[in-house]
């Protein structure tokens, strides 16, 4: 009976607690640079190895308790050899990642999750950036699990510390901080509430510690077939660095009086406070009438005020629009559009300075952007990631210099942190312009045919400015933006294709910019087993005081020699050429070519990867040439 015990008890925490199979892995990777320059030849090797464990289960049920614990301890020896400097570092890393969550699936009203975790690791980017962070993430959540209100509130701890060094100035940008967040989210059929406290503490000598209050409350309500009124209010304050207060108060009425007619009336209020208050009004009006689905005919008015202790401004508009589409030959389909309004802005003025906070701005393949705001004080400029958190650092990420029409215009600098099709925030001063009273025009035409196989389009955006009081016209702007685009696609069997052509230009006073682009792709797979991917770009850039010609190609081919083994070659090419009187020196040439194998090989429980990366990189300043490989053994119990 004694010996039957111990079993018994066994048996019972069976029932209690149950494992699944373990899972773990063993890896062994190097890594190995060496890079010569014009001043001097370094070697950088890393060996390390680690071991990764997951367990996952469940205790009784698993709605009740469900959990995974991952554990990957890791070594790593490296040393790095130089003109100047001999170094050896050694590191011990514990990665983990716990998640756990209880009475999520009962019926009760409240449920828990949590997440603990640790990531060390590097990534390599395009252009032979390097970013290594070390992240930790603490998160334990509970949920409010009622139909009529769900709800959660967290509290999460992430503490970040990141090296990035740009491939083409080797720069080296590090990051140190620590953000802490505690956040309610509830939602129902009608009624949205978030509240989030956030606290960022920032180890770097940029100091960049900051706390915000963040308020949203939305609420909606349907009546009637397909109308709807929505109420949405934001209240955000941040202090420390970058501080400002944003008050937003928003009603939109949709009304859809009959089958084809339908109205929207909005109201607008928001306040913000930096270096000082500004305060703005906005109400919209628009009707809008559908005609067979093919014409739609849109009227709208609108009225603003915006007022601070410097500026006075009330804006006045009334439009038309107009949208045709139709389905022709050949399974075609063929769109349209005009519109205009007429607007009249009266701004009374003192003079001054008034503050942009995070001003959005899609960084293009040029890396070119002009801030929206003339007269902008280009020493008061702060630009950071789309989150607000990473501050990029000025001549590493990104220039600034002035351009035509008293704009200031932001060069996204390559292999920086930040590149093509990223988002920016960008918060700056800017001189409040003289008293004036103007009328505006702005006017829009675009039509487009499309086949499938071929896509012809043309837009035109127009906007005259005319003095009808105060200061004089020099003040005023007009812009033209213009684009014609071609895009060819075809898709067979083993061949997809894609080539297109776009041609824009953009006027704004006396700032103008012509460009054209060219785009085009193939992707050949002649068997199962091989296939080969090609792109190519080419961008032709003239404005005032810069001419910009950007080349890029990738080439690459897959070859699987048999079942588990995947060889790809690479080769790119970038190409940069800048000339004119904004640009330091008058010319800049930068060139980039990179030439590397991947080796990819599965069998059974083992995984082998080889990189090997050839890199030239030939500037004005320097020429230098880097060769790398890496690889990587997995063993798995799986």
């Amino acid at each position: 009976m004694l010996a039957a015990l111990p079993a018994a008890a066994m048996g019972q925490a069976d029932e209690k607690l149950h494992l699944d199979p373990l899972e773990w892995e063993a890896t062994i990777n190097f890594d190995g640079t060496r890079r010569n320059t014009d001043s001097e030849t370094t070697t950088d090797i890393e060996i390390g190895s680690g071991v990764r464990f997951k367990q996952s289960g469940y205790s009784l049920d698993p709605r009740i308790f469900k959990f995974a614990v991952e554990l990957e301890p890791k070594v790593s020896r490296g040393e790095f050899t130089g003109s100047n400097q001999d170094e050896s570092r050694d590191g011990l890393f514990l990665n983990y990642a716990i998640n756990a969550n209880a009475l999520q699936g009962t019926p009760g009203p409240i449920g828990v999750d949590a997440l603990f975790s640790k990531t060390t690791d590097t990534i390599d980017g395009s252009l032979g950036n390097r970013n290594e962070f070390d992240l930790e993430i603490r998160r334990i959540g509970v949920n409010w699990k009622t139909r009529i209100f769900p709800s959660t509130l967290s509290y999460t701890e992430r503490i970040q510390e990141q090296s990035f060094k740009s491939g083409l100035s080797g720069a080296i940008s590090e990051r140190d901080d620590t953000l802490r967040t505690i956040n309610f989210r509830g939602r129902s059929s009608k009624l949205n509430i978030e509240l989030e406290r956030d606290w960022l503490n920032d180890q770097t000598d940029l100091d960049s510690d900051y706390s915000t209050n963040k308020v949203g409350v939305g609420h909606r309500f349907d009546w009637g077939k397909g109308s709807l009124l929505t109420s949405q209010a934001d209240f955000f304050d941040r202090s420390g660095f970058n501080a400002f207060e944003r008050l937003t108060l928003n009603e939109t009425v949709d009304i859809q009086h009959t089958e084809n007619l339908s109205s929207m009336t909005s109201y607008q209020f928001s306040s913000i406070k930096q270096q000082d208050t500004t305060t703005e009004n906005d109400g919209a009006f628009s009707l809008t009438h559908n005609l067979y689905n093919n014409l739609t005919t849109t009227g709208h008015a609108s009225a603003s005020l915006r007022q601070s202790d410097l500026l006075d401004e009330s804006e006045y508009e009334s439009g038309l629009n107009l949208s045709y589409r139709k389905k022709i030959f050949w399974d075609g389909r063929f769109t349209a559009g005009v519109g205009g309004a007429y607007r009249v802005t009266d701004r009374i003025s003192d003079g001054g300075f008034l503050s942009v906070t995070d001003e959005n701005h899609l960084i293009p393949a040029s890396g070119l952007v002009n801030l929206n705001r003339r007269f902008a004080d280009a020493s008061s400029l702060i630009v950071t990631d789309a989150t607000g958190v990473t501050v990029l650092t000025l001549d590493t990420d990104y220039t600034v210099s002035p351009a035509g029409g008293d704009l200031i215009e932001v060069f996204i600098l390559p292999g920086g942190f930040l590149g093509p099709a990223d988002t920016f925030l960008a918060s700056y001063r800017f001189e409040v312009q003289p008293s004036v009273k103007f009328s505006t025009i702005p006017y829009h035409y675009r039509a487009a045919i499309d086949f499938g196989w071929i896509n012809l389009f043309h837009r035109t955006s127009i906007s005259n400015e005319n003095l009808i009081s105060g200061a004089g016209e020099s003040l005023l702007t007009d812009r033209k933006d213009m684009t014609t685009g071609l895009q060819l696609r075809w898709d067979g069997d083993a061949v997809r294709t894609t080539a297109s052509a776009q041609l824009r230009s953009q006027k704004s006073g006396s700032f103008e910019t012509d460009s054209l682009d060219f785009d085009q792709s193939l992707i050949y797979d002649y068997s199962r087993q091989a296939g080969l991917t090609l792109s190519l770009s080419e961008a032709f850039s003239q404005s005032t005081g810069r001419d910009t010609n950007l080349y890029t190609a990738d080439l690459s081919s897959r070859w699987q020699p048999w079942p588990g083994l995947t060889i790809r070659p690479r080769l790119g090419f970038w190409m940069r050429s800048d000339t004119g009187s904004a640009v330091t020196a008058g010319s800049r040439d930068e060139q980039f070519l990179v030439a590397g194998l991947d080796v990819r090989w599965f069998l059974r429980q083992l995984e082998i990867s080889l990189r090997y990366d050839h890199t030239v990189r030939d500037g004005d300043t320097n020429v230098s040439t880097e060769d790398r490989i890496m690889f990587t053994l997995i063993r798995r119990s799986l």
